[in-house]
């Protein structure tokens, strides 16, 4: 159950039951987009990756990681030194969500 209900919209793609199952369940877009790292961890397959999610706002979606560079981060203030895997984040909404609004 979504809390607060959302508006009763026309237009909005209806979530099923189907969307979710199988799926992992998260708060925010952001955390959705932490996905294990299922292969060496510098390699670009690390990247190469993606999960059906559903987000606690009601919103089914396809999250997708995809190889984008590997960076040598000098370090300074908060920052790690060292390599630096970059990955690229593909946020596709399924249902849940009224297409016409961005």
């Amino acid at each position: 159950m979504i809390e607060p209900e959302p508006p009763v919209d026309a237009d909005r793609i209806p979530v099923t039951d189907a969307h979710k199952k199988s799926v992992l369940r998260h708060d925010d877009r952001l955390d959705a987009a932490r996905c294990p790292a299922r292969r060496k961890l510098m390699s670009p397959d690390s990247c190469r990756t993606g999960s059906r999610t559903f987000l606690t706002g009601g919103c089914a979606t396809i999250m997708k990681l995809d190889f984008k560079r590997l960076e040598n981060r000098a370090g300074g203030e908060g920052d790690i030194p060292g390599p630096a895997l970059v990955c690229a984040i593909y946020f596709t909404p399924v249902a849940g969500y009224i297409p016409t609004v961005r």
